[in-house]
């Protein structure tokens, strides 16, 4: 009688477990239905998560990066070009979701506002201006100066002068820009040259024409700067041996996979400002 008792008991405990499972599965499957309330608000949030990815990142990217040897990515020692560009392009892509990314390098070795490119004979204003007239950008990002400031000798202001004579009938024209002066040269020049300090202070004129233009024009075309090698992660001054020599491959020029480093380290910026940019006449949405 006693064991009758006990295997009733644990048929009924049995049966009273099944039960509860199937009631948690019933539940759970009522819960997951795509008409529960749980199912909608789920999907109301990636609706809203969709549209503001979509509302967020441009139907079409074009860029053209301007300069010299820098951004056509010269590598003396290896006797080849290595360009920033080809980085900052995958990235892109990468981040952005979309095939319609399109990097445009028109980088002149020699180049700059007044020093004639060695093997383009041309100085970057006029060839700006083909470029520009040929095509239309979303973003400029330029790098221009070490050239007139070492090579020609001349000042921040004259260089500055020339470069806004690029950037403003393009901010003008709808085209966003992203301006970055020259980087370090410690193999050329010390840090105490009164040509470093031209270009310290050419950043220091870029960074105020584009706080004047973006105070005067609130939604756009954006001006960025980019304190790339100033303070930023590219200040070859404040560097040791060591971290030196990964970057730089003649005190001038990078290694190749210092111009990888740098497109990332555009990309990193840029791409914020791509993502959240507000609409601007002539820009591409």
């Amino acid at each position: 009688m006693a064991r009758r008792r006990a295997a009733t008991a644990a048929l009924l405990l049995a049966t009273a477990l099944l039960l509860a499972a199937a009631a948690s599965a019933a539940a759970r499957e009522l819960l997951d239905s795509p008409q529960s309330p749980r199912a909608r608000r789920a999907a109301a949030r990636r609706r809203r998560g969709s549209a503001n990815s979509v509302q967020d990142v441009p139907k079409s990217i074009r860029l053209l990066a301007l300069g010299d040897s820098i951004t056509m990515g010269s590598v003396p020692s290896a006797n080849q070009n290595h360009p920033y560009t080809i980085e900052l392009e995958r990235r892109l892509r990468e981040k952005l979701g979309t095939g319609k990314v399109t990097v445009t390098n028109a980088g002149v070795g020699g180049a700059g506002i007044f020093a004639v490119g060695f093997q383009n004979p041309t100085t970057l204003g006029p060839y700006a201006q083909q470029l520009l007239a040929k095509a239309k950008y979303d973003w400029i990002v330029g790098l221009i100066g070490i050239n007139d400031l070492l090579r020609m000798g001349r000042s921040a202001d004259d260089v500055f002068k020339g470069i806004m004579e690029i950037y403003k009938p393009a901010l003008e024209a709808g085209t966003n820009v992203l301006a970055i002066a020259p980087l370090a040269a410690p193999g050329f020049v010390s840090r105490s040259d009164s040509k470093e300090g031209e270009r310290l202070k050419l950043h220091a004129l870029l960074a105020k024409a584009s706080s004047d233009w973006n105070a005067a024009h609130p939604t756009g075309p954006r001006f960025a700067v980019y304190d790339l090698g100033i303070k930023g992660p590219m200040n070859f001054w404040d560097m040791g041996e060591a971290d030196r020599r990964w970057w730089l491959d003649d005190g001038l020029h990078l290694t190749a996979q210092a111009y990888d480093r740098m497109g990332n380290l555009i990309a990193d910026n840029l791409i914020p400002q791509l993502r959240g940019r507000r609409k601007s006449h002539g820009t591409r949405q």
